[in-house]
């Protein structure tokens, strides 16, 4: 596909094929057309998607083999040269090395950063490995795709079984019950358990600190109804801080 400049979408810069490149498009399109006006609704929604992804994929100054894949299912989606994206992205990541736009709420970030470790830390590496770990990068409220699943996904090394796990630590109880997250992000994870057709459990951490809390809970989302606990619904889902996890294949258990 051959590409001639940029196209102006509400105020965003997008990579469009030249029209000129298509004698036959070209010819068809009236005095007055535009490029914009040539474009259906849906095209132009997925356009600006794009947009807002290559601007979310350079706001930390780093693009990563993660956003190169999602940008590559957007680009194909929206009939795009990936390659010249890419190389257009890497050329002015090079160009300002010191650009870092990425807004992250420091102090809950670091919280949960830490106790995303420490979950991480329960798999030894002999029998797991950690597949994916999204981020939670975003930019003018714009989030990366991997921000809308949970933080891990673990394969076991022998029998290449899949799962996901959603870390959340909490500080303490309130009124005896805690809520551990949005009824947005429980959709989302539902969601992506529905689609990658893989178990999802939430390790739900309380007191102490990220790194090391005084107490650990695994709740299987299957059985989560809310997404809020009360304190005495949760005994059951208690485990030991100090043992590493153990993923059982036979009853998609996490334990």
């Amino acid at each position: 596909m051959v590409f001639g400049g940029l196209l102006v979408l509400s105020g965003f810069f997008i990579y469009k094929s030249n029209i000129a490149a298509d004698p036959v498009l070209a010819m068809n399109m009236s005095p007055h057309s535009t490029v914009e006006n040539t474009i259906d609704v849906n095209s132009g929604k997925s356009l600006e998607e794009l947009n807002n992804l290559i601007e979310l994929a350079k706001a930390d100054g780093v693009l990563t083999q993660n956003e190169k894949r999602i940008l590559s299912r957007k680009a194909k989606e929206c009939e795009l040269d990936l390659g010249e994206i890419i190389k257009d992205i890497e050329a002015e990541l090079a160009a300002n090395p010191s650009k870092a736009e990425t807004e992250i709420i420091n102090q809950a970030k670091k919280k949960g950063d830490d106790f995303e470790k420490f979950i991480a830390q329960k798999f030894p590496k002999k029998y797991y490995t950690i597949k994916e770990w999204a981020g939670d990068k975003y930019i003018k409220g714009v989030y990366a795709e991997t921000t809308t699943q949970p933080d891990l996904m673990i394969e076991t090394k022998k029998e290449k079984k899949c799962f996901s796990i959603e870390c959340k630590w909490r500080k303490e109880f309130k009124n005896d019950e805690v809520t551990f997250a949005s009824k947005k992000q429980l959709e989302n994870y539902m969601v992506f358990q529905k689609k990658k057709n893989i178990p999802v459990f939430i390790t739900l951490g309380i007191g102490g600190e990220p790194s090391a809390p005084q107490n650990c809970y695994i709740l299987p989302l299957d059985e989560i109804k809310s997404n809020s606990i009360l304190k005495n619904e949760l005994y059951k889902y208690w485990k030991k801080t100090a043992a590493n996890f153990y993923f059982d294949i036979k009853t998609n258990e996490l334990k």
